[in-house]
């Protein structure tokens, strides 16, 4: 259940990577792959071959490389999570950047509660177009991420996913640019493994 909150982030993220004209291309490891778009593609084979299955990856067209991978702790761990997943990149960015001296991990983390994380400043290149579009990215992201905390929450107790009230899925429509019902679909099939 908890990858929900995780891929709400991930689809608010997609629509802003998606409006910055100078990403070449892009690939998230959410059901943000419904998203119709000529930029969207598959992984590269390096990252494939990783085993480590990153969040996503997007390359800038003046060849730069971002490995992002994001978290959604509670605020108590936060930092610790972030250290944790710097240091599980560290050898794989050393190897990449003997090929891409210009490849980046990009690791963000956004509480339970909504939260940001001064990482989450990294995210500036990715989504470009200044200051005023960077900040209403990240309040959209915190917003998918408070949304999606309490859909968690109404669930707690119960033995399958409910759908989200409408008030909740027409806000998280609104945030990701994607029906919300494929991520309720997609989470659904997920608590039924």
């Amino acid at each position: 259940r908890y990858t929900f909150r995780h891929d709400v982030v991930l689809a608010v993220l997609s629509k802003y990577i998606e409006m910055n004209p100078l990403i070449e291309h892009y690939a998230l490891d959410t059901c943000v792959k419904n998203r119709e778009s000529k930029r969207l593609t598959y992984y590269p084979k390096w990252v494939r071959h990783l085993g480590l299955r990153p969040d996503g990856w997007a390359k800038h067209v003046d060849g730069r490389e971002f490995v992002l991978e994001l978290t959604c702790p509670w605020e108590e761990n936060i930092r610790f999570k972030h250290s944790y997943k710097v240091a599980k990149y560290t050898d794989v960015m050393l190897n990449r950047r003997k090929e891409n001296p210009r490849c980046t991990l990009v690791a963000f983390e956004i509480s339970a509660l909504g939260v940001p994380h001064t990482s989450i400043g990294a995210l500036r290149e990715l989504i470009g177009e200044g200051n005023e579009v960077f900040l209403t990215a990240v309040e959209e992201m915190c917003e998918a991420v408070m949304l999606a905390s309490l859909q968690i929450f109404q669930n707690r107790l119960a033995a399958k996913w409910k759908k989200p009230s409408p008030l909740i899925e027409k806000r998280l429509d609104d945030l990701t640019c994607i029906e919300s019902s494929k991520l309720i679909v997609s989470q659904l099939l997920r608590s039924e493994k």
